[in-house]
């Protein structure tokens, strides 16, 4: 009787710890998207920038299991968001890189949040906390 007591708060401890009480961090990962200093012909990458969200649409099918355009967003916020004179010093990812790990969605949205810096006109610079995929209010 007691060893079947045990079993069961084991089991029980078991689940808490694996599911309850497992604080995971999400690693902070960067990207940086430059559309102004890039020609159009040679852009991989569109920033559609709508009333309620902005979105950064990579054009190449590239996004499984349906192969759609990787596409990141964000909501809008009424707080003012913060632009820099000088590209923010972070240790940003190559596209190599990027691909690699939203080649699972699932994952990457379990383990990472992107962070993409946008280059702006005369030098400026913004960076935004972005969702994989698109929220599709303006689209």
């Amino acid at each position: 009787m007691n060893c079947i007591k045990i079993f069961i708060f084991v089991c029980c401890f078991n689940f808490l710890a694996n599911t309850g009480y497992s604080q995971e961090t999400k690693k902070k990962v960067y990207f940086l998207v430059d559309t102004i200093n890039i020609s159009k012909n040679n852009r991989i990458a569109e920033i559609k920038d709508g009333y309620y969200e902005i979105m950064y649409i990579f054009y190449c099918r590239c996004l499984p299991p349906t192969y759609k355009d990787l596409i990141f967003s964000f909501i809008v916020s009424k707080e003012k968001r913060v632009v820099v004179d000088k590209t923010p010093p972070f240790n940003y990812m190559s596209w190599k890189e990027l691909l690699e790990i939203t080649s699972n969605p699932y994952l990457f949205k379990k383990n990472y949040e992107l962070y993409i810096t946008e280059v702006l006109p005369k030098n400026k610079y913004r960076t935004n906390k972005v969702d994989l995929g698109g929220y599709s209010i303006t689209q």
